[in-house]
């Protein structure tokens, strides 16, 4: 995980938690997505947390920090981060993204029962490095016991995140979403007919010259 990305996760959302699982390490969260950092040494306490985070003083300032000693790591903040677990759902990422209001959200789509998964592609960017780099990443859906679902991000046998997801779908967001379609669709023929009288008008023009240049060779 690249640690200054998450800290400017950290400085924009104003929350930072420690947690210290029981047999795995330290895992870093910003409240909306859990990060393994099992390869720092293990910190307490606000001036050792920020002095490891590389935040000046004053931007500390506006962070709540929190602190939690999980038991087991299927168990962190109600999220499973062990390697596997029961029921989740591989999916796939769609290929258009979705961005209400300016938001970049991306989206999962499960492979058994076809739910969408929005969540936040900034929550990504600490993981950049290792998800450019490695050929086993993967994601994952899983649900904690309340039903909630939420988006896990593996590296082979390896949970590197855990997201959890937007509400995007609203009423009035898909009825954007339909009006942009259609002006797409609008423009879409337009330019193709602007494309198709380009090409019409250069063959007439190529015909007109061919012509031109039979008659020469009559007289």
């Amino acid at each position: 995980m690249k640690l200054s990305k998450f800290a400017n996760l950290v400085k924009n959302g104003g929350r930072c938690a420690v947690l210290h699982v029981a047999g795995s390490g330290i895992w870093l969260s910003t409240g909306t997505a859990i990060y393994r950092a099992t390869e720092l040494p293990d910190m307490e306490g606000s001036e050792q947390v920020r002095t490891v985070l590389d935040m000046t003083a004053d931007a500390w300032k506006k962070v709540y920090l929190t602190e939690d000693w999980p038991e087991s790591v299927s168990n962190v903040l109600g999220l499973n981060l062990a390697p596997y677990a029961q029921g989740e759902q591989d999916t796939e990422k769609l290929k258009v993204a979705a961005a209400p209001n300016g938001l970049w959200c991306s989206a999962c789509r499960c492979k058994v029962d076809g739910e969408l998964i929005f969540y936040n592609e900034a929550y990504l960017a600490p993981l950049a490095e290792e998800i450019k780099k490695s050929e086993y990443i993967y994601y994952t859906a899983r649900q904690t016991e309340a039903g909630q679902r939420y988006l896990v991000v593996h590296d082979g046998m390896d949970v590197l995140a855990a997201i959890m997801p937007m509400n995007i779908l609203k009423e009035e967001y898909i009825n954007d979403l339909a009006e942009f379609q259609a002006l797409c669709m609008e423009q879409f023929y337009k330019d193709k007919e602007r494309r198709e009288a380009v090409i019409e008008e250069a063959e007439d023009d190529a015909e007109d010259a061919g012509q031109i240049g039979m008659e020469g060779v009559q007289e």
